[in-house]
């Protein structure tokens, strides 16, 4: 592991930090380098024809991969108390990249399959079972008026609570997942070990280091603001017919993301 240096920083001193990281004339070579991955990115993702889909889809994987490692390269120079975004390296952000998508991918799949189980005894699978049953009798392209009609009252009801409970129980599930997921980013920048990444023990004893407050309150400023500068993207994009929406929101919050991620590690 790197020696490093504990900092002690308000959560509003870490976010002027970070777009001073931004900011910094230095980086913006790097940070061009980012914008351009996220746009080919967004680009080839767009792209719809047929077998060549299949090419992009591969490549955006690759890129995002790629991403992904520059992120912790990010985290990774962060705790060394580093202002620089660190070079690109193909080899060695591909690898990192490869390691945080699988770490992220658990992180994601974990809650998916939890709201899958545990929508069995809530009746979400049956009660839609008996609502496919009545469907069928009908022609196709019965509106879903006429077979909604159809249904038992209480079936629907069953099947509405179900559904509503389910997706509840995984939003809940999948905000607590990303909230161990950040600092599991950071467990693995520092380690370079998936399975740290995964020692929720481990990962919740550092948080308890930073502050279990402190760290909540940099989760949600995070959620906000990366929404908050995603809308205005999405509205400039709107009106203005360029890929602006690649080359600056998705890089900014990108960069929001891994910098804050490092520096919140580096309070615990």
């Amino acid at each position: 592991k790197n020696k490093r240096r504990k900092r002690v920083m308000d959560v509003s001193d870490i976010f002027k930090e970070v777009f001073n990281y931004i900011m910094e004339e230095h980086n913006r070579k790097s940070i061009i380098i980012i914008a351009v991955l996220c746009f080919v990115s967004t680009f080839l993702s767009n792209i719809d024809n047929g077998n060549g889909s299949l090419i992009s889809l591969l490549l955006v994987l690759i890129i995002t991969i790629l991403i992904y490692g520059i992120g912790i390269s990010i985290i990774e120079s962060t705790l060394k108390n580093s202002n620089e975004i660190p070079k690109l390296d193909l080899k060695n952000n591909f690898l990192d990249g490869l390691r945080s998508y699988i770490l992220t991918m658990v992180y994601a799949l974990v809650p998916i399959i939890i709201t899958i189980i545990i929508a069995i005894p809530l009746g979400l699978y049956s009660n839609f079972y008996k609502v496919a049953l009545v469907a069928e009798k009908y022609p196709v392209g019965t509106s879903a008026d006429v077979i909604m009609q159809a249904l038992p009252r209480d079936v629907v009801m069953s099947l509405g609570i179900a559904f509503v409970v389910c997706m509840l129980i995984a939003v809940v599930l999948l905000i607590i997942s990303m909230y161990f997921n950040y600092i599991a980013q950071a467990r693995l920048a520092e380690t370079g070990s998936i399975m740290e990444g995964l020692n929720i023990k481990e990962l919740y004893n550092k948080i308890k280091s930073i502050g279990v407050g402190k760290y909540t309150i940099f989760f949600i400023i995070l959620g906000i603001l990366s929404n908050i500068i995603t809308f205005i993207g999405v509205f400039i994009d709107a009106y203005i017919p360029i890929p602006i929406m690649a080359l600056i929101y998705n890089t900014v919050t990108f960069l929001l993301m891994y910098r804050g991620i490092g520096l919140i590690y580096m309070e615990g």
